[in-house]
Parts: C-alpha cells; sequence; structure tokens
C-alpha cells in the first residue's frame, strides 16, 4: 500500500551496573508523532556528561536531543533540513579539555553537510557542503574523527548516481 505512512522509531536505554540491568525506552521523549519515522541514530557524550543522540526526523531534517541528567529528559534541537533521501548522520564531540573548541558538536550527513553547534547543542550553524572535488557524485555516510589538537577529519562514500556503486572515497579536513 504505497499510501501507508512510514513508520520507525528510536530510543535509549542505559545500564549502570555493567550490563546486568537495562533502563530506557524504545522512543525519544522528541518523538512525539510515531507515524514519522525517525531514524539512522548516532551518539556522543560531551566533557560534562552531556548525552547527545541524533538522527532523522520524517525524512526532513537532521536533528540532536540533548540529556543534561542522564537521560531521564531530553532537549531536542533541528540542526537543519534536509531532502536528500539517505541521510546517515554522525556526530562527534571536541572532548579535548585543552582545546579551543571543547564540547563543540559536530554533525554531518549525506550529501557531505557539516553543521556545528558551539552551545551544547541549542542551535547549529548552517550547514556547509564539505564535498570537494568529488563534486556531483552522490555522497554518502559521512563519519567524523577529532585529531589530538581537535582538527576535524570526515570520510565518506562517492557513488556513481545512475549505478548506485561506491567508486570514490571522500576524504577532508577542518583545522
Amino acid at each position: 500500500d504505497t499510501s501507508a505512512l512510514m513508520e520507525g522509531t528510536m530510543g535509549w536505554y542505559y545500564t549502570t551496573d555493567g550490563g546486568v540491568t537495562w533502563s530506557g525506552r524504545d522512543t525519544m521523549p522528541s518523538h512525539t508523532n510515531l507515524a514519522h519515522f525517525m531514524g539512522d541514530p548516532t551518539v556522543a557524550i560531551d566533557l560534562a556528561g552531556n548525552l547527545f543522540v541524533g538522527g532523522i526526523y520524517n525524512d526532513s531534517y537532521i536533528f540532536a536531543d540533548r540529556s543534561t541528567n542522564g537521560g531521564f529528559t531530553w532537549t531536542h534541537t533541528a540542526a537543519y533540513s534536509t531532502n536528500s533521501g539517505y541521510h546517515r548522520p554522525h556526530l562527534t564531540i571536541d572532548t579535548n579539555p585543552f582545546s579551543a573548541n571543547k564540547d563543540n558538536v559536530y554533525l554531518a550527513s549525506t550529501w557531505v553537510l557539516f553543521s556545528r553547534s558551539t552551545n551544547v547543542s541549542q542551535a547549529f550553524s548552517t550547514p556547509v557542503s564539505m564535498g570537494g572535488s568529488i563534486g556531483a557524485w552522490r555522497k554518502v555516510g559521512p563519519r567524523l574523527a577529532l585529531s589530538p589538537d581537535s582538527a576535524v577529519y570526515a570520510t565518506w562514500s562517492g557513488y556513481d548516481a545512475t549505478s548506485g556503486q561506491p567508486i570514490r572515497l571522500g576524504f577532508n579536513r577542518s583545522t
């Protein structure tokens, strides 16, 4: 039935006893309309112990939820809108306590869009493309990493838009 809504959800669970018991729930508190898809989760923890869960919502935007109290309550932030179809966001946080960028939250998604938050994910910058010379190739699944000096590195696959075959590997860095 093509008129059926896409359904999907994501939740969070945690353990305080080495995995013997788990607490949490199957749906993020920010997921208030279960008829809208939520998925492609990515997680990180900052230096203060704040929890971050990012993903896609309703195939319309990339988001980051933040908990400052161990997952009891969550704050929702829409990072940016997207209509790319294949999102696969990834988020990471600068956890270098000596970095000028410490606790910056970095978020990337398909088509190699990159955004950052300098205020504990209360707001994100307008996304910029970091696709470089791959140009018109479909860019999928960016992954972010930080070096000890807080440079941000990104890699992703470049797919042929016609065949869907991965034929390029993208790499970029920001110092």
